[in-house]
């Protein structure tokens, strides 16, 4: 695993403050919470709407709404948040090094059989659905997509 990319993808070292080399690094990270920013980074190089954004970290649009605007302080989001920004992050991180960036962000919108007619992007809402597109992009890093 690429820690460069992950913080990469998360808005860079100012908005990662911790050392990244191993996974129980990752683990802090999540104890430790990510600031919004990384949040709304991700969602950028995904190309997410706020409802998708909703939808996948289990926050409401107005939530979103003030994070964005920065109408209550910078605060760090919560280890539930940060866990699954993490993963997010992982997961596009892989997705670029498997497909290349720009075809990854089509992929990810592309409804798949394999996936039962689910675009991986539908998935992204659970860990599950999360796991189940890491194995995807295995498959087809190691030439047993079908």
């Amino acid at each position: 695993m690429n820690y460069e990319h992950i913080v990469e993808v998360l808005g860079g070292e100012g908005v990662v403050t911790l050392p990244l080399e191993s996974e129980l690094d990752l683990v802090e990270l999540v104890r430790s919470g990510l600031s919004r920013t990384a949040l709304f980074h991700l969602a950028d190089k995904l190309k997410l709407t706020l409802p998708e954004v909703a939808q996948i970290f289990h926050l409401s649009e107005r939530t979103l709404q003030r994070y964005r605007q920065g109408v209550e302080e910078e605060q760090l989001l919560d280890s539930a948040v940060t866990d699954r920004l993490v993963a997010l992050a992982e997961l596009y991180a892989y997705g670029r090094e498997v497909l290349g960036e720009a075809y990854f962000l089509s992929w990810v919108q592309r409804p798949l059989r394999t996936l039962g007619g689910k675009s991986p992007k539908q998935l992204l809402f659970t860990t599950v659905g999360i796991d189940l597109v890491k194995d995807e992009l295995g498959r087809i890093e190691y030439g047993v997509y079908s």
